[in-house]
């Protein structure tokens, strides 16, 4: 992957190593929730990103080796706690549900589901830094069942190389999308129509800021009005979501297949 993204190699920063160039940057989180999720706070350290996406292996019971899906669910195990990445673009890359183990897992126990170490840290860490449309999982299907073996370097790098091409895909949905938006967010005077109404807790202001860029993203750069039969901040909250639900099921999604694609 360093060498199809053209990538150069940096100075090494908390215990990870980089790589980049103009438009990309690459952590090699190494296994684990943990791991994963520190190695986005680093590079969200090191400036804005647009988009984000963990590349990785996981076990899928019904998939061959060598197979790649996208996370359509992302569920940590320990927790239950799942975040939804959004697809509102077409992809031939098909789709399924994951959950991150603490410990590997036989595949053939979570039947129609990817199981991986590390994107529940991923996506609770990219989640800080940008809407769910621009976070992203793939994964390529390492093993199917029985004992989960133990992955050398090498056979990981192997089995994603093979899968380049929907790398590709994915990177060029992401980057029309990208493209597609205005150049800037909701800024402050979309927030003071909002508040102008209703009085907002911090959080709450964190939470409206986050909602409205996700309502830009969806829906074109177009922003809504603060409804005006509202009685508190909650219900305009409550309102938002209930609008970008709707958004989420009229934007063009890519195919849901149950099974990955083979190289």
């Amino acid at each position: 992957m360093v060498d199809h993204l053209r990538l150069r190699s940096l100075p090494r920063r908390g215990g990870f190593a980089l790589y980049g160039n103009r438009h990309y940057r690459l952590a090699v989180s190494g296994v684990g929730q943990v791991n994963a999720g520190a190695a986005v706070a680093l590079l969200a350290a090191q400036g804005d990103h647009a988009a984000w996406i963990n590349v990785g292996v996981a076990g899928q019971a019904e998939s061959s080796v060598g197979a790649a899906a996208l996370a359509a669910k992302v569920t940590d195990a320990a927790t239950g706690r799942a975040c939804y990445p959004q697809f509102p673009f077409a992809t031939a890359v098909p789709r399924l549900p994951l959950r991150t183990q603490a410990l590997p897992r036989d595949p053939a126990g979570c039947p129609g589901e990817l199981i991986d170490m590390e994107a529940a840290g991923f996506c609770a860490v990219a989640a800080r830094f940008a809407t769910l449309e621009r976070v992203h999982c793939l994964k390529v299907v390492s093993d199917n069942g029985g004992e989960p073996p133990r992955l050398a370097k090498r056979t990981v790098a192997d089995l994603i190389e093979g899968q380049l091409q929907a790398l590709d895909e994915l990177i060029g949905a992401l980057t029309g999308l990208l493209d597609a938006l205005p150049a800037e967010l909701p800024g402050e005077a979309i927030l003071e129509r909002f508040c102008a109404h209703h009085h907002y807790s911090v959080s709450q202001i964190h939470e409206l800021r986050r909602l409205l860029a996700r309502w830009c993203t969806l829906d074109g750069g177009s922003l809504p009005e603060p409804p005006p039969g509202a009685a508190s901040a909650r219900e305009v909250l409550a309102y938002l979501r209930d609008g970008l639900a709707e958004l989420s099921w009229r934007a063009p999604l890519g195919r849901a297949d149950t099974v990955p694609r083979e190289a």
